[in-house]
């Protein structure tokens, strides 16, 4: 039931949202979930890098830079 009510609120949120402001959606949850590894993300989209430095730059999104060396543990 969990399942059926999850897949109602996406084809609702589908059905309510203008199709470029799901890519957009789906371009930062990508992004945020690699945090902002662009070449991750480019492969789970099967695009190239280069495509989405487009995308982002076509949709006005500032690119985030990850700190290189060792993660610190919160």
């Amino acid at each position: 039931r969990a399942l059926a009510g999850a897949r109602g609120e996406a084809a609702a949120y589908l059905a309510a949202t203008p199709p470029a402001e799901v890519a957009r959606d789906q371009l930062v949850a990508i992004l945020e979930h690699n945090e902002w590894n662009i070449p991750p993300g480019a492969r789970l989209l099967k695009v190239t890098r280069p495509t989405i430095y487009a995308r982002l730059q076509r949709l006005g999104l500032p690119r985030h830079h990850r700190r290189l060396g060792k993660r610190q543990e919160t």
